[in-house]
């Protein structure tokens, strides 16, 4: 519902490796992976077995042709910042609440640090553009 996608209702399981323990009616799951075609999960956090308590972070990742849908949500430079070598987008959320009731959010923080990254790097190449066009009409006079 978060994505507004309605093929995440149906998806068959291609993959599905994880990590866990259980300690104190504390499960802890590291590294879970899930993928389904060309859309995987990895997933890490708690879930309290005693009060049903989800603590969770996920990374998402998504082929290119959901960018526009998530610009809705993080607007297009964030897209374009959460996008890795391949174009593909690693979309960060975090799992709170219970089993029965859970709530998915993007996790802005880490949002906020990639776009942070991404803005400073176009400044940065901007920066570059600037100077080799200043250099160029130097040389010519």
């Amino acid at each position: 519902d978060l994505l507004g996608a309605a093929e995440f209702r149906d998806l068959s399981l291609d993959t599905f490796n994880a990590r866990f323990t259980i300690g104190s009616g504390i499960m802890t799951l590291t590294d879970m992976n899930l993928t389904s075609r060309d859309i995987g999960m990895t997933l890490n956090g708690t879930q309290n077995l005693i009060d049903d308590q989800l603590n969770y972070k996920v990374q998402l990742r998504l082929p290119e042709r959901y960018s526009d849908r998530l610009a809705t949500l993080i607007t297009a430079e964030g897209v374009a910042a959460l996008k890795n070598d391949d174009n593909i987008v690693i979309l960060p959320l975090a799992i709170v609440g219970t089993s029965e009731n859970p709530r998915v959010t993007v996790d802005r923080d880490v949002v906020q640090r990639a776009l942070e990254r991404y803005l400073r790097g176009r400044g940065a190449d901007a920066l570059e553009d600037a100077a080799r066009r200043l250099i160029r009409g130097l040389q010519r006079n």
